[in-house]
């Protein structure tokens, strides 16, 4: 185990945490709110505002503990005071800071941990909320950044008890703090509602509002119903039979709003006093942005894996690209025991055109061949740019005849473009591929073979055999 250190500025920050009157004091809705929010958010059984004094760690708010303190150098929210970083611990056993800490190895068994500082207008780290289940686990970004956020609130609520105490009696801070409370809950950018067992609303944020274009009148104390929409509420409506029977349950959810249409997470979690459901608390946490961002990056990984199989110049496939489909449709062949052919294609005389016209004809002049293949090829056939003036071109769900006709076809296009500023022919090869018998290594060297036949009898012909 290694105990946390103190910070450098130690004596600043006791002296700092002295100010805001919070050590010892009794529980408070507001703090206890917040961690009760965290353990629905990450779905872990511990949740704590802890606050670091001189040898102790002392918890204003515990839910799911009940340890009231712990000492400080067993105390894992002592490495965020040291740090004055976030810090998360997905396995504590595999972890050496914490592997034979007490709070590991005994109650109350830390598996994972995630702890967010809690800070003074003047940077001091005061303590963290943190967040504790007894199990290895991994955090979502989404899940982190809710986390970071209701620490935020309770760095909040401890300034506002510090402000409170400056200007006020004790009786007349408790009820500034419950209105600061509300103002707080009210601005998380989730909704957070509450609905009776009648499935009307008793609280609703003012993200409720922005979300459905309704004033606070308009929901509090209205049907469930009547803010979702019947064809909402009869997707809801099973989820929320369920947490009034006593379950907790999660589901994603897309809702038309003001703002556009906003992706969600949604939980219902039942409010439950001793064996009686009073109500349902709702969270809708927003990830619009997390599954855009997630839209993107699948967008640009198919965009990458495209252009590493794409020809930039002629818009066919490359080598590699016709290589990794020709296999899949030669394992397709083969197990409905069909035949396929490969034509090998090369562009008569092109050095002659580079040579003459220059290379940048010779570009043109690749483009409209290929132009040529995309019109005359169908679909289904696999048609690529193979090297320099090469092409190859796999064809499907034919006969030997109609593979011919095909590449009779696309020569004579070739011979008779008359939209270049120089004469151009084709010549290639056409053989048979039985993919169970011929690798396509095999099949395309024979082509290439026939190809050159081709050149040798005179260019611009197709030369195959049966």
């Amino acid at each position: 185990m290694i105990p946390p250190l103190a910070p450098p500025n130690e004596a600043e920050r006791l002296a700092a945490l002295a100010l805001y009157r919070i050590l010892d004091t009794e529980p408070e809705e507001a703090f206890d709110a917040l961690t009760k929010i965290a353990m629905v958010l990450l779905e872990v059984p511990i949740a704590l505002v802890s606050i670091v004094d001189a040898d102790r760690q002392w918890f204003k708010s515990r839910s799911g503990l009940a340890a009231q303190e712990t000492p400080r150098d067993i105390s894992f929210c002592g490495h965020v005071v040291q740090s004055s970083e976030q810090l998360v611990v997905p396995d504590a056993h595999l972890d050496p800071r914490f592997c034979d800490n007490p709070l590991v190895t005994g109650d109350p068994r830390i598996g994972f941990y995630a702890g967010m500082p809690l800070r003074t207008v003047d940077g001091f780290v005061l303590g963290t909320l943190c967040a504790i289940d007894n199990v290895p686990r991994t955090l979502a970004p989404d899940k982190l950044a809710a986390l970071e956020l209701l620490s935020r609130q309770a760095s909040q609520l401890l300034e506002l008890r510090r402000v409170g105490h400056l200007l006020t009696q004790a009786h007349a801070e408790e009820e500034r703090s419950k209105r600061w409370f509300r103002m707080l809950l009210g601005n998380i950018p989730a909704m957070v509602g509450y609905w009776d067992t009648n499935r009307c609303n008793a609280f609703a944020n003012r993200a409720y509002s922005e979300w459905f274009g309704k004033t606070p009148d308009e929901i509090v104390g209205r049907h469930i119903r009547e803010l979702l929409g019947e064809a909402l509420y009869a997707q809801d409506e099973p989820f929320l039979v369920r947490a009034l029977a006593g379950e907790k349950v999660a589901f994603p959810r897309t809702i038309e709003t003001p703002l556009g249409v906003r992706h969600s997470t949604t939980s219902y979690v039942p409010d439950i006093v001793g064996t009686d459901v009073r109500g349902v608390i709702v969270l809708v946490t927003d990830v619009t942005q997390l599954e855009t961002a997630r839209a993107q990056e699948q967008q640009f990984a198919r965009e990458l894996e495209r252009l590493t199989r794409t020809d930039v110049l002629t818009g066919l496939l490359n080598r590699r690209g016709c290589i990794d489909l020709a296999q899949r449709e030669s394992k397709r062949a083969s197990r409905n025991k069909e035949l396929l052919y490969v034509a090998m294609i090369d562009i008569d005389l092109f050095k002659r055109i580079n040579d003459t016209f220059g290379h940048a004809m010779g570009d043109v002049v690749l483009q409209r061949v290929a132009q040529t293949f995309l019109s005359e090829f169908r679909t289904v056939d696999i048609c690529a740019r193979w090297g320099g003036e090469e092409f190859l071109v796999v064809l499907c769900g034919t006969d030997a005849d109609g593979a011919l006709r095909a590449l009779e076809r696309a020569r004579l296009r070739v011979e008779s473009d008359t939209s270049l500023a120089c004469p151009v022919t084709i010549s290639a090869g056409l053989v048979q591929w039985n993919p169970a018998d011929l690798s396509l290594e095999r099949a395309t060297a024979l082509a290439d073979d026939l190809m050159y036949a081709a050149k040798t009898a005179g260019r611009n012909r197709v030369v195959t055999h049966r």
